[in-house]
């Protein structure tokens, strides 16, 4: 293992410290405020060998964070393991029900692909994906101004859009 990981993985166990432990720390409300708590096999006095032990042992790897599989409990080792961090985001935050879902349902009435859809809107691909995957929310004024452009520019396609229907517009007239 090298010295970095070894690095990453104090880093690791620091921060869940911090967050279990420190009322100053940002994170503080979602954690100890919530009561959430290291266990005493990693805050003890080998605390941080049997946290890297622990780590190397239930498949850490660089590209991985550590997760609670309950929200709720503690960081130790029957409640803990080692996900990717776009799994871990899923987790924390899943979809909000209509706007994000909404966002990929336009982008999926044109047919073109995330990035396609980003060039031709000139938005961040970033930007969409977290829309879509729930983990930033869209401006419900934002979606609305999308959903106007895909509707009316020309130069986007409209594969799966249903256009109004003029009796629609009849049965409004009263």
């Amino acid at each position: 293992m090298s010295k970095d990981s070894v690095t990453r993985l104090h880093n690791i166990l620091h921060g869940m410290r911090t967050r279990c432990n420190n009322p100053n720390d940002q994170h503080y409300k979602n954690y100890g405020g919530k009561g959430v708590k290291v266990c005493e096999e990693w805050s003890g006095k080998d605390g941080v060998q049997r946290f890297v032990d622990w780590a190397l042992a239930n498949g850490y790897r660089d590209d991985l964070t550590i997760d609670r599989k309950d929200s709720n409990g503690d960081y130790c080792p029957d409640n803990c393991q080692w996900i990717t961090r776009g799994d871990n985001a899923r987790r924390a935050h899943p979809p909000a029900a209509n706007v994000e879902n909404a966002i990929g349902a336009i982008r999926a009435s044109t047919g073109l692909s995330q990035a396609k859809f980003c060039e031709a809107l000139n938005i961040p691909k970033r930007t969409v994906q977290d829309w879509e995957q729930g983990l930033r929310k869209c401006p419900e004024y934002v979606m609305e101004l999308i959903a106007y452009r895909v509707e009316h520019d020309p130069t986007i396609p409209k594969h799966h859009i249903k256009e109004k229907k003029n009796e629609d517009l009849c049965n409004n007239q009263g």
